[in-house]
């Protein structure tokens, strides 16, 4: 069940999150070794697994450590991103 502190970010959002949670269990991989593959900190890939992007800071920076981790588990979240940004959300323009 998710914790309310996600709560305020859209669910196309989280679906970013969840999607590659989604890949990197079906790939067999844990969160500690993505952050390592990736050279990233580990509450970082939890924080992209839950959708927290102002933990990661900028919408460059969101969007790049999403595109990372969505190269590393072969995931094409671009049409997600877009509709994100179409919206008008600024963490990821």
């Amino acid at each position: 069940m998710m914790h309310d502190s996600s709560a305020s970010i859209p669910g196309d959002a989280q679906g970013c999150g969840a999607r590659l949670r989604e890949a990197r269990v079906a790939a067999g991989l844990d969160r500690q070794a993505v952050a390592v593959r990736l050279r990233m900190p580990l509450h970082v890939v939890e924080a992209i697994e839950d959708g927290r992007w102002e933990v990661i800071g900028a919408g460059v920076f969101v969007r790049g450590k999403l595109r990372s981790y969505a190269g590393l588990v072969v995931v094409d979240i671009e049409p997600l991103l877009e509709e994100f940004s179409a919206q008008g959300h600024a963490p990821l323009l």
